[in-house]
């Protein structure tokens, strides 16, 4: 009987618990309760275990496969809502962007030993081989530490109302941004560090992979199943829609929708950035801003949303 109650265990692994089979095969091991010696039965049942944990093997490949053609299936879709030769300039600037590098110094401030967080730049060019390539680094400026908020990397490319990019780490206050329907003030940018794993996101053109990394309670305006709703990068999923803009030498918006292609968790430990704007407006929608292209949220909307999830 000990035998068969092994039997039992290995077939539990394999949902098959509560089902019909399972219900069959609990009647054979009762039955051979008072007979240990049938071997044929047990024999039988063990190679019917066997090729169940072959299927469920398949069963797992499978879905592993499907999951990967969904994957490559979706960067066409994104390609295919991407085919314009502007918009495709636009995502192309994001290849070869410049880098922010951060780095922490100690100063006097008020009579007293304070940290600053300095600011270096990178900038990026293409050479003659189509590799991005970067120039020394040169210091942009030192913020003294007031807040720990922030939301993403210092190079996250904001979309500014006179239609340049800049890291988000180089901006200041007064300085106009676009929010994807008009131009909203800097308040202030605030900073600190970020110890939490952050949220890698990524997105697909055709064969062209892009990843944007973003704090656990970073906000998106989404569009999930045909409804439209606000999620934290923490509760994005493969499949989910976000809005994608640009705008030409025309001011003319370009808005298309790009799906998620897959969003997994990474070490954090980086120093992390987001735009308070001045704007005392209720309306969540003049609270987003565009970086890397991507319509998200500011830290007015953030912290909009984190109320309502406390209610």
């Amino acid at each position: 009987m000990k035998y068969a109650f092994c039997i039992f265990l290995q077939l539990c692994p394999l949902l098959v618990c509560g089902s019909e089979l399972f219900g069959n095969m609990l009647n054979i091991l009762q039955n051979l309760s008072g007979d240990e010696n049938n071997k044929n039965d047990i024999e039988k049942l063990m190679s019917r275990i066997k090729k169940l944990e072959e299927e469920n093997y398949n069963l797992k490949k499978e879905k592993e496969e499907q999951v990967e053609i969904m994957r490559k299936f979706i960067g066409l879709v994104n390609q295919y809502s991407m085919d314009n030769s502007l918009l495709q300039r636009e995502v192309a600037k994001f290849q070869c962007q410049p880098k922010t590098i951060v780095k922490t110094q100690t100063k006097e401030h008020d009579g007293g030993i304070s940290e600053y967080i300095c600011t270096y730049t990178q900038i990026g060019y293409v050479d003659e081989n189509g590799d991005c390539k970067y120039l020394q680094e040169e210091l942009k400026n030192c913020d003294y530490v007031k807040r720990i908020k922030g939301c993403v990397p210092g190079d996250h490319m904001i979309l500014l109302d006179d239609n340049t990019w800049h890291p988000i780490a180089d901006l200041k206050p007064g300085q106009l941004y676009f929010n994807g329907n008009k131009a909203v003030t800097i308040h202030s940018v605030e900073t600190g560090f970020e110890k939490k794993h952050l949220i890698e996101v990524e997105i697909m053109f055709g064969n062209e992979v892009f990843t944007y990394n973003y704090t656990q309670n970073h906000v998106f305006p989404v569009k999930r199943m045909y409804h439209d709703m606000h999620l934290t990068a923490k509760d994005l999923k493969m499949g989910d829609m976000l809005t994608y803009f640009s705008r030409d030498k025309e001011n003319y918006v370009l808005e298309t929708q790009v799906y998620i292609t897959s969003v997994r968790q990474i070490p954090g430990g980086i120093y992390v950035y987001n735009i308070r704007s001045t704007s005392p407006s209720k309306t969540w929608e003049d609270h987003y801003m565009i970086g890397n292209g991507i319509l998200s949220g500011n830290l007015n909307l953030q912290e909009f949303v984190a109320k309502e999830n406390e209610i």
